[in-house]
């Protein structure tokens, strides 16, 4: 059956001078088509396949121009979608000048020390600079060639997170994780001195890795302008089964949706400056869900030393950070009332109300410690944007994200 299948959907004579300029593709297969025979039907058309799954019923591969039309005769019978595979960039950008010096107060989280309860969040980037001072001792794992970090992006952002104490330098929300129950699981993504972009289906396998590994939490500095219906997917399931994806909202200067940060199973995080601004860069739309500092961020430095960047994917790590916090201190909390809790206590900057510049408002890491502490387990999986008040217990029944 296979050999007669592949014999009807070879590559017509002469394709084989055709199969130029391959574009990348993400494929999802019917159930109880496996990934062999699609991946041997995609080869038939001058396909380059990815090894392995992306996970249970997906499939990457890079398909010549003129695969499309023969996809189609197949399409019915054992495929569901075939789409492009969209590329995802870090979102923060080298910014000199003067380094905003009142983060930590800013979002109230100076002082705050973990819990008890175990917790480990993923960090989807360029790697971490491991030899650096401020991570010296620091409960780090990670996948792959995760410690070290050619561009500097990752590095940054980790020292964000989890910085050591240092007297006159930047310290980490977190302070420091040599002696807490907090880790951070690295993957690297981006490679080069420019942080190369990747694939949508480098990001899907990547957070695969991550609920593999026991990630609750998963901080996303990248995005991209481009919807994937794939990557939703993913992201949609990875949120049902109880874990927190947050991603930062872009710094493309516009009102425009990136993804992953716009899916409503991601918490979308904007960018605050020194005066609790909306910068200049800053994606602004209704998608977005909480704000925090971005702008001239002080951060660790791959290679050594300290660098001021600036961009969403600065917020993120500030956010990402407060989750684990919150999680750390309240090991029955789902991740869902984790968002909840941090949305409901974020302070109201901009226009009254959720609004498109900074989401619920600006991340109050202090005010959510307070505001937690009535809360009790659910097994509900859809967020809720309740903002009545910052110390009332939050529900989890609504399903706008």
């Amino acid at each position: 059956l296979l050999l007669l299948l592949l014999l009807a959907v070879s590559v017509p004579p002469g394709a084989e001078a055709q199969l130029t300029s391959q574009q990348r593709y993400l494929v999802k297969y019917r159930r109880g088509t496996s990934f062999g025979l699609v991946a041997a039907i995609l080869r038939s058309l001058g396909a380059r396949v990815t090894p392995t799954e992306l996970r249970s019923g997906f499939a990457a591969a890079e398909l010549p121009p003129n695969a499309n039309r023969l996809l189609r005769a197949i399409h019915r019978r054992y495929l569901e979608r075939v789409e492009p595979d969209v590329l995802r960039f870090p979102e923060a950008t080298v910014a000199p000048g003067v380094a905003n010096r009142h983060v930590l107060d800013d979002i109230e989280a100076a002082g705050i020390m973990p819990g008890s309860a175990p917790v480990v969040a993923c960090v989807l980037d360029s790697g971490v600079d491991l030899q650096h001072p401020a991570f010296a001792d620091n409960v780090f794992s990670g996948t792959g060639s995760w410690d070290t970090d050619t561009c500097g992006h990752g590095t940054h952002v980790a020292g964000i997170m989890a910085a050591n104490s240092k007297p006159g330098q930047m310290q980490g929300v977190l302070q420091n994780l040599t002696s807490s129950n907090l880790g951070l699981h690295i993957i690297k993504l981006f490679d080069g001195a420019q942080c190369n972009p990747v694939f949508a289906s480098d990001l899907i396998r990547a957070v695969e890795t991550c609920r593999k590994a026991g990630a609750r939490i998963i901080n996303l500095s990248l995005g991209g302008p481009t919807f994937s219906q794939v990557e939703k997917d993913a992201f949609d399931e990875l949120e049902a089964e109880g874990v927190l994806s947050l991603a930062a909202a872009g710094n493309a200067a516009g009102t425009t949706y990136m993804y992953p940060a716009s899916y409503n199973s991601v918490l979308s995080v904007g960018s605050v400056d020194e005066s609790l601004n909306v910068p200049w860069f800053s994606q602004q739309n209704d998608q977005l869900d909480l704000c925090a500092p971005g702008d001239s961020i002080t951060s660790t430095r791959s290679g050594g030393g300290y660098a001021v960047q600036h961009g969403t994917s600065m917020s993120t790590a500030y956010v990402t950070s407060a989750a684990m916090l919150l999680a750390s201190k309240n090991a029955s909390l789902s991740m869902v009332q984790v968002r909840n809790i941090l949305q409901a206590t974020a302070k109201d900057v901009g226009e009254p109300g959720k609004d498109a510049g900074c989401g619920h408002g600006l991340l109050q890491v202090a005010s959510a410690v307070q505001a937690m502490q009535p809360q009790t387990a659910t097994s509900t999986t859809t967020a809720t944007t309740s903002t009545t008040t910052a110390t009332t217990s939050i529900t989890t029944t609504t399903t706008t994200a």
